[in-house]
C-alpha cells in the first residue's frame, strides 16, 4: 500500500488508535493528526493540511566493488551540483586503464605493420583483418577502463543536502551496494488530500496558500496536477502545487494548513 493510500484508509477506518497503528511509520506525521483528532472523509474548511515534499530525493550506490576512501558531508550538510560525495580508492582501476591503453597502442602498431606487409605481398590480408579486430578489442578495453575510473567518483546530481551517510570511509563496498541518501532541498512542491466534491471548484492553476506549523510563514503556491484516482474509501483525492512564493525557509516534511483562494475549500467541505 503506497504512502498516500495509506493516509486515505487511515482517516476513515476504525478507532484512531486502530487508524494510527495501522498507517505506520512511513504515515506523515499530519496525517497522523488528523487521525487522532477523529477527522475522516469530512475535512473542516480550516484544516486542510499540506505536506512539503522535495521533486528530487536519490539513494545512491556504488557502481564498482572497491574501498571508500571518503564519503561526505555529514548528515544534514548540504551540498552543491557537481560535489564530491563518495570517491574510491582508484589505484588497480587507474592501473588496469595504463595496461588496457598500452595493450591498444600495441595493437594499434601491429596493425600498420601487417597492413604495410600486406601491401607489399608479404603478409596475407587475413593477418591485416586479424590485427584490426584485435586493435578494436583493445580499444573497448580502453573504453570499460575508461569508465570504471569514471565510476571512481560520485558526483552530487543537484543541490541538496545529506539524509543518511549509509556506508563509512575505508570500507570495501560491491556492485549496486547503498551508499549515501540525498535529498534535494530547492525544488520542493506541495502535496494536499481534500475530499473529492472540492474538484467542483479546483482546477489546474487554482491558488492556494500553505502557513507553515514550524515557522508560522505564509507562503502561496499554486495547483500543478489533480490526483488520477479519488480513494474509493475515504474519497479523498491528491493535489500537488508548486510554491511562488519565497521557499528559503522550508525544509521537506514541513506541514501546515492550506486554504484555497476564494472560499473553495468551504465550497468542498462534505455535508
Amino acid at each position: 500500500m503506497t504512502a498516500s493510500r495509506g493516509i486515505c484508509r487511515g482517516l476513515v477506518l476504525g478507532s484512531a488508535l486502530a487508524a494510527a497503528a495501522a498507517l505506520g511509520p512511513a504515515c506523515p506525521a499530519w496525517a497522523e493528526d488528523a487521525v487522532s483528532t477523529g477527522v475522516s472523509a469530512q475535512i473542516a474548511p480550516d484544516h486542510i493540511r499540506g505536506l512539503v515534499v522535495p521533486l528530487n530525493h536519490a539513494r545512491l550506490s556504488s557502481r564498482l566493488q572497491a574501498t571508500i576512501e571518503r564519503i561526505g558531508p555529514e548528515n544534514g550538510e548540504a551540498f552543491k551540483a557537481g560535489d564530491v560525495l563518495v570517491q574510491f580508492d582508484c589505484s588497480s582501476f587507474e592501473a588496469e586503464r595504463e595496461r588496457a591503453r598500452a595493450e591498444a597502442e600495441g595493437a594499434d602498431a601491429s596493425l600498420a605493420v601487417k597492413r604495410e606487409l600486406a601491401s607489399g605481398g608479404n603478409a596475407s590480408k587475413l593477418q591485416a583483418v586479424l590485427a584490426l579486430a584485435d586493435l578494436k578489442k583493445a580499444r573497448a578495453a580502453v573504453d570499460v577502463a575508461d569508465k570504471q575510473v569514471a565510476n571512481c567518483q560520485i558526483l552530487a546530481p543537484y543541490d541538496g543536502r545529506v539524509v543518511e551517510r549509509i556506508a563509512n570511509a575505508h570500507e570495501t563496498v560491491g556492485f549496486r551496494d547503498p551508499l549515501i541518501e540525498i535529498v534535494g532541498d530547492r525544488a520542493l512542491e506541495l502535496r494536499v488530500y481534500v475530499a473529492s466534491r472540492m474538484l467542483r471548484s479546483i482546477d489546474k492553476q487554482s491558488a492556494l496558500e500553505l502557513v507553515v506549523d514550524e515557522t508560522g510563514d505564509h507562503i502561496p503556491a499554486r495547483v500543478t496536477a489533480l490526483g488520477a484516482r479519488i480513494d474509493n474509501v475515504s474519497q479523498l483525492i491528491e493535489i500537488r502545487a508548486a510554491f511562488v512564493g519565497d521557499i528559503d525557509r522550508l525544509v521537506p516534511g514541513m506541514s501546515g494548513n492550506v486554504t484555497f483562494a476564494g472560499g473553495v475549500a468551504a465550497a468542498g467541505n462534505m455535508p
